[in-house]
């Protein structure tokens, strides 16, 4: 599988994530709790971090975001013009995830929008 490829599989499965546990607003996820929530409502580059990690513990350490390629294509979905102007994957994808106008459906809806333009063959067959 090419680099686009896996890239738009995690923006799906992050899209899915979303789906089946919900989505958060303002940080990855909610404040932990005791006991630890390892499948919690997630921001879009939280739900990014769940699909490359498979949990809450696991995200916080993979969330390197300028070395993950689904995070840079879905930085560039969203804004190139501000990806061109030098702005950082994390800023681009958090400013868009915490707009009010959008919700979950959103959010999901863009990820996979995104998938399919990387990978437009694979989108066909699903």
């Amino acid at each position: 599988m090419d680099c686009q490829s896996e890239a738009a599989q995690v923006l799906r499965d992050a899209a899915t994530y979303i789906d089946t546990h919900g989505w958060y607003r303002g940080n990855y996820f909610p404040a932990a709790e005791d006991p630890v929530d390892w499948f919690p409502p997630a921001c879009a580059l939280g739900a990014i971090g769940m699909a490359l990690a498979g949990n809450a513990a696991a995200a916080g350490y993979r969330m390197s975001y300028g070395e993950d390629n689904a995070v840079i294509e879905f930085a560039r979905f969203l804004c190139p013009e501000a990806w061109q102007q030098g702005y950082g994957v994390d800023e681009i994808v958090g400013a868009w995830n915490d707009e009010q106008a959008i919700d979950a459906a959103d959010v999901a809806a863009t990820l996979r929008a995104a998938a399919d333009q990387l990978a437009p063959a694979i989108a066909a067959q699903q």
